[in-house]
């Protein structure tokens, strides 16, 4: 059995606590995602990197245009 020692009360017009709980997973999940998508996108990046066989960035860059997209810039505080 859980008690609340806190003296906060919710007022009428103060949604209940299972309906934050709600918005917040929901906001929660949204930045989870973005966390993911940019993780994964920096693996694609990687992996292509690991396939490459040139001794030069350039050289990649140079090899086909259309292919240097996955060249994406990567956070500073990666």
């Amino acid at each position: 059995m859980l008690i609340c020692a806190c003296s906060w009360q919710a007022s009428p017009l103060t949604p209940p606590a299972s309906e934050r709980w709600k918005q917040l997973a929901q906001k929660k999940m949204m930045e989870v995602d973005e966390v993911i998508a940019h993780a994964q996108q920096k693996k694609q990046v990687l992996q292509k990197l690991l396939q490459c066989g040139c001794l030069r960035l350039e050289e990649c860059l140079e090899a086909d245009e259309d292919e240097s997209s996955f060249l994406v810039p990567l956070d500073e505080k990666d």
